[in-house]
């Protein structure tokens, strides 16, 4: 395990060094921004388009938990706050901006006896949905098997989204902002759901979107604020992904990686951070 943290280590150092050289002025692109997604314009109507934008963050989204790695790469997402505050950014619609708007559905669900019945992400498309059209090609990690003592009966979807309760009945897209899942849980059961659209962005914010087969309270994912129900206690990679992003985002990206060692530590960290890894433990 020691060994592990000094390769991580190394591989951060490695690409902090390379973020050094991406130019400030740097080109980043989102999904809406892609010639295969519709642009998501009408959200945007309100923004000059000379408006430098209020701050940045780090997105990705994953099923690392079927062993399939990112559903969308780490990449900077740029969100805006408009003077009359009428029509500002929220994770809600910045999560349509890395996914593409016409890429991602959401749903209400209702808490218990609470009176909110608040949106989270149910469905995102993929890029590439054939290697999860056979269930051979999904692997629970072992981290996960043996917490739970058996393996799913994963089985493969039928479209070309990932949806909540694919794969297994339990399944269900989980977000995260720094590492936290926005979710207060008493006695191991969803207190309260903080809804995407409820939330405001901060520069260098870091949002993972992550596919979670465990459903309420996502056992499987190991994040805080779950110490007394998670299966594990999850890394947090929350600078490692920022550095990827850095790279992924930059119009110098092809330039970069040819250079070998950033090559090499920006492999080894794309294979760390599609891993289920526990925290390092201080003994």
């Amino acid at each position: 395990m020691k060994e592990f943290w000094k390769k991580v280590s190394k591989r951060m150092a490695t690409l902090v060094v390379c973020a050094t050289m991406i130019a400030p002025n740097a080109s980043y692109v989102f999904a809406d921004d892609q010639t295969n997604n519709q642009a998501n314009t009408n959200q945007n109507d309100w923004l000059d388009k000379a408006t430098v934008p209020t701050g940045w963050i780090t997105m990705s989204a994953d099923a690392n938990v079927l062993g399939m790695g990112f559903i969308k790469e780490p990449v900077r997402v740029p969100f805006y706050y408009s003077p009359s505050e009428i029509s500002n950014d929220n994770y809600e619609s910045l999560m349509k901006r890395f996914i593409g708007s016409q890429n991602i559905k959401f749903s209400s669900h209702r808490n218990g006896n609470l009176n909110r019945t608040p949106d989270f992400p149910n469905s995102i498309k993929l890029e590439d949905p054939s290697k999860f059209k056979d269930a051979n090609n999904f692997t629970l990690p072992e981290i996960i098997k043996n917490s739970i003592g058996k393996d799913y009966d994963l089985k493969a979807i039928s479209d070309d989204c990932l949806k909540n309760g694919n794969c297994v009945n339990t399944s269900f897209w989980a977000w995260s902002i720094n590492n936290v899942i926005p979710f207060d849980i008493f006695n191991g059961y969803m207190k309260e759901y903080t809804q995407a659209s409820d939330v405001k962005a901060e520069d260098g914010d870091v949002l993972r979107l992550q596919f979670s087969t465990v459903n309420h309270p996502f056992k499987d994912l190991g994040l805080a604020g779950y110490s007394d129900t998670s299966l594990y206690e999850a890394a947090d990679y929350s600078k490692l992904l920022e550095q990827v992003a850095n790279i992924n985002s930059s119009s110098n990206k092809q330039r970069l990686l040819a250079n070998k060692d950033i090559k090499d530590a920006y492999d080894e960290a794309n294979n760390i951070l599609t891993s289920i890894t526990e925290k390092k433990r201080s003994s």
